[in-house]
């Protein structure tokens, strides 16, 4: 007997109706919630050099760039770029266009955890699972970034698919073992961290189908296709052999294997994991964060015991995927969470539903449909009303007036330095120079980067500084208080701020975009822009 059994239809209507809520909540937010970020203007400027110059380079970067990012960037997904730059050739070059790119991988990936867990525990159960991942929020702030993590999302379920079709044929054809093998590597071409779930997909169908039921020409057969797969991404990616290869994998990936080596730069990471964990469930969202935390527990509890092999199997590909993370990742971003929800949530509620149905027998159906429904309802509701809370208290303002009164002040045909965020507003009819490219510019072409970097050096002063400005030559420069996608205020935004005061005069200032003094602290958008002119 089914947890979730339907009545007379209501079931099905709450269910319309609450994703019906959360679609409009977020065609409310998807323009000021959150503002605008500087990776999203460089994943798309990398979609803009697919349509414009057939490459995977990064048009903020220009031509010259001693990384090769302005022709290769190899760091971006093929896959992600190319499906951003048919939305961005569909519905225009614009900041809302990559973001309802994003709404459609998000929109992906919840149908995708609706198909799992209607196959792993039924229909109410499955959308139960679909509507509680789609709302929650870190899916929900995802689905507003124009970054590939939704679509990773989906693109790891999609594989999950083919390794429970695996699972459940009788006699799998070659080609399809292949095909769900192959699966299993293709996340990684839309972010390079989706190779930690490779991996784990890799040991749980070895354990399960080779170990566990000794069926060794699926299991390698499988492995096959994964290789291939993964060769195939390696053969994408690499440009040759030109050494600049690993210097742009490296480039900002500042890790403590410098100065201990690699196993201590792998203990330094796991340290990490618990602070991101942290982040994940708790200061994300609050208390509704810890939601997604207790069906993980109960649901890894429940995968390994239970005699589903189809769990057994998301468990430890979560698990394997999370360990990986752990020791070979340094970097900790919030939104990285979501790859790991669609498996809380397929484990935990699969958990409930079993545990439902093992006391069946002490408890009327109905009662157990009641309890079921108020619980599922319960959460859903208090996910929307995190949601609503969080794009309210980090809500933005109208980014459309921030960029006509940045291009007032700058004419067209000029050289811009700006942060990458106004790269939407500046990039027709102008020469747009990333506070990115300043940087990196600086990194390569002088010796004072480490003075640059070091925290009691005098940038005032040193002539690289001065170099590197007239090096690129800008007619403008746009300031705020802080330099590129680095927090601020800090030493490197006070330097350049007094150079461009001494050199420049300012042409104009604009508010900033965010609303209230919580915004204020985490962006660069927070404060005034100034800009500067330099030429005429």
């Amino acid at each position: 007997m089914k947890l979730f059994t339907p009545g007379s239809g209501l079931l099905a209507s709450g269910a319309l109706a609450f994703a019906t809520c959360t679609l409009l909540l977020f065609a409310a937010t998807i323009g000021t919630y959150p503002p605008p970020t500087c990776d999203e203007s460089i994943y798309a400027s990398s979609a803009v050099a697919l349509l414009e110059h057939g490459n995977f380079g990064v048009t903020l970067f220009p031509a010259g760039d001693p990384f090769l990012r302005d022709k290769n960037m190899v760091q971006f997904g093929r896959a992600y770029i190319a499906t951003l730059a048919v939305v961005l050739r569909v519905g225009g070059i614009a900041w809302l266009s990559a973001r309802a790119h994003a709404m459609l991988g998000w929109l992906l990936a919840a149908g995708l955890a609706a198909w799992l867990g209607v196959q792993l525990h039924g229909r109410w159960a499955g959308f139960a699972v679909a509507l509680l991942f789609a709302s929650n929020t870190k899916a929900f702030l995802t689905a507003h970034l124009a970054r590939p993590e939704s679509w990773t999302a989906a693109s790891i379920l999609l594989a999950a698919c083919a390794v429970l079709w695996l699972l459940r044929a009788r006699a799998p054809h070659a080609a399809g073992l292949w095909l769900a093998g192959a699966l299993a590597a293709w996340p990684a071409d839309f972010h390079g961290l989706a190779l930690v779930f490779t991996l784990g997909f890799g040991v749980a169908v070895t354990v399960e189908v080779g170990l566990r039921r000794r069926a060794w020409r699926s299991a390698i057969i499988y492995a096959g296709g994964l290789a291939s797969g993964l060769a195939m991404w390696g053969w994408l990616h690499w440009p040759g052999s030109d050494p600049r290869f690993m210097q742009q994998l490296t480039a900002f990936n500042y890790t403590p294997a410098a100065a201990g080596g690699a196993i201590a730069a792998s203990i330094a990471n796991l340290s990490s994991l618990a602070a991101w964990g942290r982040s994940v469930f708790w200061t994300s969202a609050g208390p509704i964060s810890l939601v997604e935390a207790a069906l993980a527990v109960i649901g890894l509890a429940w995968a390994w015991r239970s005699g589903s092999a189809a769990q057994r199997v998301l468990a430890t590909t979560a698990v394997i995927a999370m360990l990986v993370y752990g020791l070979a990742v340094s970097q900790r971003l919030v939104q990285y969470g979501v790859l790991w929800s669609p498996f809380w949530y397929l484990l935990g509620v699969g958990a409930l539903v079993d545990a439902a149905n093992s006391v069946g027998v002490r408890f009327p159906v109905e009662q157990r449909v009641i309890a079921g429904t108020t619980l599922v309802v319960t959460l859903l509701l208090a996910q929307l009303f995190a949601a609503v809370w969080l794009s309210y208290r980090y809500r933005g303002g109208n980014y459309r007036e921030l960029e006509s009164k940045l291009r007032a002040l700058v004419p067209a045909g000029a050289r811009v330095l700006a942060d990458p965020v106004w790269w939407w507003a500046l990039r027709d009819g102008r020469t747009f120079l990333s506070e990115e490219y300043f940087i990196v510019t600086l990194q390569t072409q002088h010796a004072a980067v480490r003075d640059f970097l070091g925290t009691d050096s005098q940038l005032q002063t040193t002539p690289a500084l001065v170099r590197t400005l007239e090096l690129l030559r800008p007619d403008y420069v746009a300031l705020d208080n802080a330099l590129a996608c680095q927090d601020g205020p800090g030493e490197q935004a006070r330097a350049l701020l007094e150079l461009v005061r001494a050199r420049c005069r300012p042409a104009g200032t604009i508010a900033g975009a965010w609303l209230g003094d919580t915004g204020k602290s985490i962006s660069q958008l927070a404060q005034q822009t100034t800009v500067y002119a330099c030429s005429g």
